[in-house]
């Protein structure tokens, strides 16, 4: 297991042995405080042995509640100060504690295991459970080094990803290992075995403040708090920057907070040869215009462009199946994350910020307020925005107003989704025209009874835009975005930290009203007010996307042969074919259009999400069996 451990604890490896319980620790210092740290911790006179992994962001607070003093308690290990708060609080921690972490407590005294995940599922834990026997680890690579368990890929997770269903938090990518769900925690002894929640987002919480203005005040404040704890690291903190509102809030915020640091490293991926206008109306591809002018406001800002059109489409999947302790959902956008991480790592970076998810946070873009404003009776306000809306009226109707209101009757629509369950009909899901899924496959997995609405595909028109929210910032998706940053980390040593996660932010985003996200027409209202005299003007007022998959064709279109190729020797695989649609496949690439398709038609969604999605699920089948490419 220690070996198992190596990558993602770099630093040194322990281990552990009393009675029943055997432990593996591996070290990777990531703060000030953790350059001494040993694990595990001893707490409880002995009675207690705690294993610690991640980072706790609410130091301050901890302290002040423990009654330690300053400034000694200062330099103490995070694991420690989780210790102690053990011994105050037991199993209720939990709901003190705020940051990036996953922990295992053994209680020696009474013969019981506890164990816990933060809340979004950044730090990862698993586990193998028999009747016998438990294995618990960061990683399923380490439960598999346990021995005992067969290495074999979990069927029915392979058929979820490939309908986009993100709805099972605890089903692992391999057969008899579960993950803890983020915001759970395991309780187990020869007698018990429960895993339960422990935190959830309540919809129904609502902030209201005096004014506007306090609204910003306020989410200002809450961004700083955010940043700056995310900021205690043992080597140079660098930024992911693309040049829209939620990444750029970010960078400029730590840039203000970075203390001794000499300038801020940011990483941006541009589509070479792109002017970023060429690509789409909604979308952008080269966001560099609008990095530089923010460089230009902010001298500490150290900008590094990567163009990725020489990046394979699955560019080092092999590798990242050996440290990831799950399946990328895309070769694609994954080859993309895979080289911001190198670079970053070659530039000396050791901790980089991220700016995920935003859009669903600080800057969403209210769809939800129309139907507030109604059911408020706010008729006045409601008209005077429908009229001002940047959509127009009739647009509003059809893309909003469905999913806003209590009981809806308008017709509903978000981009080309609504149209395709349009065009499929009432009695067909759209995962079976946008899946490449192997067609028996989906009927062994009984996936037309379990899809429903669990995949993003079938969005229920009855959902409320608050509701979907909620549904978005709570699916294992997320947990897929930290459980791949811990597998960066281990190939390039560059730790992803996400201020918009703060658990802290995140619920006073959902609680304050919609309203404050939409005004006068502006979407994503609250942020540029927030960032307003602290970004360029242009940088605020965009509108379009800025997202480097947009020059997605382009892209594709220069890796064709290899795609070709690679698609082959998945078609020809026995394993491969079970699981994936090998002749749709096959048409796809050998049908390749000469131009982009329509950003809305299904073709583009095939070509640009399902085709690298099946490529990364057909690369991992066989990397499981040994069966590289």
């Amino acid at each position: 297991m220690a070996r198992s451990l190596r990558a993602i604890g770099r630093d040194h490896q322990t281990d552990f042995a009393r009675g029943p319980v055997g432990l593996v620790y591996a070290h990777a210092v990531r703060t000030p405080q953790a350059r001494g740290e040993r694990q595990p911790v001893e707490g409880g006179d002995g009675r207690f042995i705690m294993l610690f992994d991640g980072r706790l962001d609410n130091r301050r607070d901890l302290i002040q509640r423990l009654g330690l003093e300053l400034p000694a308690s200062d330099r103490l290990p995070d694991s420690q100060l989780a210790m102690y708060c053990w011994e105050r609080w037991r199993t209720r921690l939990t709901a003190h504690l705020v940051g990036d972490f996953a922990l295992i407590v053994w209680d020696e005294r009474d013969q019981r295991l506890f164990a816990a995940r933060d809340h979004f599922g950044l730090r990862p834990l698993c586990y193998h459970a028999t009747r016998d026997r438990i294995v618990i680890a960061s990683t399923p690579f380490a439960v598999l080094a346990a021995g005992g368990i067969e290495r074999r890929p979990d069927a029915r997770k392979l058929a979820d990803v490939l309908v986009e269903n993100y709805k099972d938090h605890s089903r692992s990518f391999y057969e008899n290992i579960r993950r803890l769900p983020p915001a759970h925690c395991l309780v187990a002894d020869r007698c018990t075995f429960a895993v339960e929640r422990y935190w959830s987002l309540e919809p129904q919480r609502r902030i209201r403040l005096g004014s506007d203005q306090e609204y910003v005040e306020a989410a200002k404040e809450i961004l700083n708090s955010a940043v700056t704890a995310r900021l205690r690291a043992n080597g140079t903190v660098g930024a992911q920057l693309s040049g829209g509102l939620d990444t750029s809030a970010v960078a400029v915020t730590a840039l203000r907070h970075l203390g001794s640091q000499a300038g801020l490293p940011t990483f941006t991926l541009v589509a070479e040869g792109s002017t970023g206008d060429d690509l789409s109306p909604s979308m952008m591809g080269n966001e560099a215009a609008s990095v530089h002018a923010i460089a230009g406001m902010y001298p500490g800002i150290q900008p590094y462009f990567i163009p990725y059109e020489r990046i394979p489409t699955d560019h080092g999947l092999d590798d990242r199946f050996t440290h990831m302790p799950m399946v990328p959902r895309s070769a694609l956008t994954s080859s993309l994350a895979d080289a911001m991480h190198r670079e970053a790592g070659a530039r000396g970076v050791e901790v980089l910020l991220d700016g995920t998810p935003g859009n669903l946070t600080l800057s969403w873009s209210a769809h939800g307020a129309f139907g507030e404003w109604l059911c408020r009776g706010q008729f006045g306000q409601f008209l005077r925005e429908v009229r001002l809306t940047e959509c127009g009226p009739l647009a509003l109707a059809t893309r909003y107003l469905g999913s806003a209101l209590p009981s809806p009757s308008l017709p509903w629509s978000h981009g080309g989704v609504a149209r395709w369950r349009r065009a499929l009909g009432p009695n067909r899901s759209a995962w079976q025209q946008f899946s490449l899924i192997n067609p028996d496959f989906a009927r062994k997995m009984e996936i037309a009874a379990r899809a429903g609405r669990s995949s993003w595909l079938d969005i229920d028109p009855r959902w409320s835009f608050r509701r979907a929210r909620l549904e978005m910032l709570t699916a294992s998706a997320l947990q897929e975005i930290g459980e791949a940053s811990v597998g960066l980390e281990a190939l390039h040593g560059v730790e992803s930290r996400f201020p918009l996660l703060d658990v802290r932010l995140v619920e006073w985003c959902l609680a304050i009203p919609e309203a404050q996200y939409l005004r006068n027409g502006q979407k994503r209202w609250l942020a540029k007010r927030m960032m307003a005299g602290a970004l360029p003007e242009a940088v605020l007022q965009h509108r379009r996307l800025g997202l480097p998959v947009a020059d997605w064709h382009r892209h594709m279109s220069r890796d064709l042969a290899r795609l070709h190729e690679h698609i082959e020797i998945l078609a020809r695989d026995h394993d491969v074919a079970l699981v994936l649609d090998v002749q749709q496949l096959r048409r796809l690439v050998e049908h390749w259009p000469v131009t982009a398709p329509d950003a809305r038609s299904p073709l583009s969604f095939l070509l640009q999400v399902s085709l690298p999605q099946a490529m990364s699920i057909g690369h991992f089948v066989r990397h499981v069996k040994g069966a590289n490419l």
